[in-house]
């Protein structure tokens, strides 16, 4: 032993060492069950106070009021449009660019209707407008 430094025998460095793991690993499973350092007595436990003859009302807390989404209304009536009333042919398929819709006429009744896609502009993908037979 030279120099003020004492040097450890290598088989008491390793009971030194498993003696800290076999702490380390008693501590850790203490801290997992929340028991290490603990007494073993149980935690109080909250009960309601018992209540007198009051009312319901003055025995409740009062709570907020709870605020609930109303539904939302109804959108405004549309009026139902023939669009094959004034059709005096057998059979019509009208389209409407700007209403995006297609109606299917037998005569003056609406046997189909649909939205539709229409007026894509391009070379050959613009939608043709006018009446065909």
């Amino acid at each position: 032993m030279t120099g003020g430094t004492q040097a450890v025998s290598r088989p008491v460095a390793v009971r030194a060492f498993v003696a800290v793991l076999a702490l380390a690993a008693i501590l850790l499973a203490g801290c997992a069950t929340g028991s290490a350092g603990r007494s073993q007595a149980t935690a109080p436990q909250l009960t309601t106070p018992p209540t007198t003859s009051t009312s319901a009302a003055q025995a409740s807390p009062k709570l907020a009021p709870v605020s609930r989404a109303l539904p939302k209304p109804a959108p405004p009536a549309v009026k139902a449009v023939n669009y094959c009333a004034g059709n005096t042919a057998p059979q019509l398929v009208l389209v409407s660019i700007t209403q995006q819709h297609v109606w299917m006429c037998a005569d003056t009744r609406t046997v189909y209707q649909s939205g539709v896609t229409t007026g894509m502009v391009g070379e050959y993908t613009s939608t043709p407008t006018g009446q065909y037979a």
